[in-house]
């Protein structure tokens, strides 16, 4: 797993939400040298997707959880740190190092394994869901004792039990579907314009953080996503305008409902001059948004072909939702009959 033995790293902290501090150790250097074993981490759409007309959430914290895994003795000379008061070394797995997530949720899935089709992990997150009150104490039982067995405890504080709606994993869940969650849209409203680029992508990575919510979101963004391509940064009225608009797109109660793999998917295409996008519906209701900008070859296209090229999109970026479904293709364009 390790390639060789690094020199001893340097230690800051931060302070964490409830004010406490967060110590953290810069792994940086061991981190190049470390041969990483991947274990992919669930993707977050399909895990808000599994879960339709669920009655009970439960979600939990599990506290510490890399102090959980105890190193063995080469791994503990390699994480090495120096301070101001002495020289230590981790006796377990710390923050920082790029196979600790890995690890993490590879252990996590195998606990709660048997309890996919109920429980959702992404590393140190766990999701309970349940379609009645009963089956929900009957799962958190199981699920507490399991973590209790692995050696794994939760944090009461951060933990909710047996809700409608609450966040998860940075989204907004209900019964019906979910949403942006409230604290990071007021995050975006709350932006000030940019003025440089490092500020533009921070904007434009909460916006696309929710990508699949909003429509026509690359029409929207086309003036500050063309910045990205430019050497010198210039904000002018159509960035503010563009920046205005994509707020008002962000504010606006957006609410994408669970799929149904038994029902047909609606797919509806669109296509201006700049972006092609649609949307993903089932009974009138959206799932997924879809929205791209065309590049300066695609521009070009006649109206067919971005049709055309509109649903390739689609299909391609929603492969995991629409593989093996029903689909119902809606376009707007019309191809006049040859006289």
């Amino acid at each position: 797993m390790w390639m060789l033995q690094m020199d001893s790293g340097n230690i800051h902290h931060n302070k964490k939400g409830n004010g406490r501090i967060r110590w953290i150790s810069d792994f940086r250097a061991l981190n190049k040298a470390l041969k990483r074993q991947v274990y992919h981490l669930p993707k977050i759409g399909d895990i808000l997707a599994r879960h339709t007309n669920y009655a009970f959430l439960t979600k939990l914290d599990v506290s510490m959880q890399y102090y959980t895994f105890v190193l063995d003795d080469k791994s503990k000379k390699l994480t090495t740190i120096a301070t101001p008061f002495d020289t230590y070394r981790y006796l377990r797995l710390p923050m920082g190092i790029s196979q600790s997530p890995d690890i993490a949720q590879e252990i996590m899935d195998k606990v709660l394994h048997d309890l996919f089709e109920e429980v959702e992990v992404y590393i140190d997150d766990i999701g309970c869901f349940s379609t009645s009150w009963d089956k929900h104490i009957l799962l958190l039982d199981i699920v507490l004792s399991w973590l209790e067995d692995a050696g794994f405890t939760i944090n009461p504080l951060k933990c909710e039990w047996g809700v409608k709606e609450t966040d998860f994993l940075g989204h907004w869940l209900t019964p019906k579907g979910n949403k942006p969650w409230k604290k990071k849209v007021s995050a975006i409203l709350a932006m000030k314009p940019p003025t440089n680029l490092k500020q533009l992508r921070s904007f434009l990575e909460l916006v696309m953080f929710y990508r699949d919510m909003w429509p026509r979101r690359s029409d929207a963004l086309a003036a500050l996503t063309n910045l990205l391509g430019t050497k010198v940064f210039s904000w002018g009225p159509d960035q503010q305008k563009s920046l205005e608009e994509m707020k008002a797109i962000v504010a606006r109660d957006a609410l994408l409902a669970y799929l149904d793999n038994m029902q047909p998917y609606d797919v509806k295409t669109d296509t201006s001059n700049y972006q092609l996008g649609a949307v993903i519906k089932q009974k009138g209701r959206p799932i997924a948004y879809c929205s791209r900008k065309l590049n300066s070859a695609q521009r070009n296209y006649t109206t067919i072909e971005k049709e055309l090229l509109s649903i390739v999109v689609s299909f391609c970026e929603y492969r995991n939702i629409l593989l093996g479904g029903r689909i119902h293709v809606h376009t707007d364009h019309k191809i006049s009959p040859m006289k």
